[in-house]
């Protein structure tokens, strides 16, 4: 007489879906941050009043005047933009002053040589009685009026929220930068950022998948059946993942293992980001059970995560 073990094998589907991400393109939805890269620079000559400067901010235009006034922030309708990112230099006969900028704050603001009498200064300022924005200055840079400088500044990357009750639409951010010229801060570059706030709701089906029974040295593949549907079809920088959980209601044999597999049967790995979320509905699982598989149920649970805008 022949006996068989029989592997029981029961696998249950848990999927959530956070609605949080970053993409390659300026589109959010309600609750979204996102890193954007900026190409807006100043690479020249400017005259000294004897004070020197930079000023980076948010505004479409700025009036000539003795103070830098663009907004360090901006801020309409739910959508927020700050620098999260620049540098700035100023230089004049062999000195100069540097400020760098990291993580939405100063990181660096340097005058060389060392031991002048005045130094620069670096700062986020919303103070509407003197500067505002992000800037760089130096008091007294060149002890006298009217001397030419060489100033060069950069915004690399500014950092966009959307709130939860961000409008949805097309938003336009005007990232800028000024400089003292003579004896006014001057507005010098602009560059327009177009954010579009999607109202963009997807939604994961949940499975509870029966696998049947096997034997050992056996092999079965079984579609997941997860179905993936949006609101809107020109979904934004989607990513999705999928882990294990193990807790009180699953149960492992020894010597059988699952693995999740895409439409081409690759094997896909736990905790990897995959940007294809129409590859959610074409999943498949395969268990194998080896020559040593323990009798009895397994079960087990997995989760999949979305992210999109």
């Amino acid at each position: 007489m022949k006996a068989y073990n029989l592997v029981g094998v029961c696998l249950f589907i848990y999927i959530s879906y956070p609605i949080q991400a970053l993409s390659k393109t300026i589109g959010l939805s309600p609750g979204d941050e996102y890193i954007a890269s900026v190409r807006v620079s100043l690479q020249g000559s400017a005259t000294t009043s004897p004070n020197a400067g930079i000023c980076f901010g948010f505004s479409r235009w700025m009036s000539s005047g003795v103070f830098c006034t663009l907004p360090v922030k901006y801020s309409q309708n739910g959508v927020t933009a700050t620098i999260n990112s620049a540098s700035a230099n100023v230089r004049y006969r062999g000195q100069q002053s540097f400020m760098s900028v990291s993580d939405e704050q100063v990181s660096e603001c340097v005058t060389e040589p060392q031991g002048q009498e005045y130094k620069a200064q670096c700062k986020f300022s919303e103070n509407s009685a003197t500067d505002n924005g992000v800037f760089l200055f130096h008091k007294h840079f060149t002890g006298t009026d009217r001397v030419t400088y060489q100033q060069s500044a950069q915004i690399r990357t500014i950092r966009i929220r959307a709130s939860s009750s961000a409008t949805p639409g097309r938003h336009t951010i005007y990232t800028s930068i000024a400089a003292i010229d003579g004896s006014k801060w001057k507005f010098k570059e602009r560059e327009d950022i177009t954010v579009e706030v999607r109202n963009n709701t997807c939604t994961l089906s949940s499975n509870d998948l029966d696998i049947g029974s096997i034997t050992p040295n056996e092999d079965k593949v079984e579609r997941l059946n997860i179905s993936l549907s949006c609101t809107d079809s020109q979904m934004g920088g989607s990513s999705w993942r999928f882990n294990e959980i193990t807790d009180s209601t699953t149960n492992k044999l020894n010597d059988v293992s699952l693995q999740i597999l895409d439409s081409n049967n690759n094997i896909l790995m736990k905790n990897e980001d995959y940007i294809d979320p129409s590859e959610l509905n074409k999943l498949k699982i395969r268990v194998n059970a080896g020559p040593s598989a323990e009798m009895g149920e397994f079960s087990t649970k997995f989760k999949f995560t979305l992210t999109y805008s």
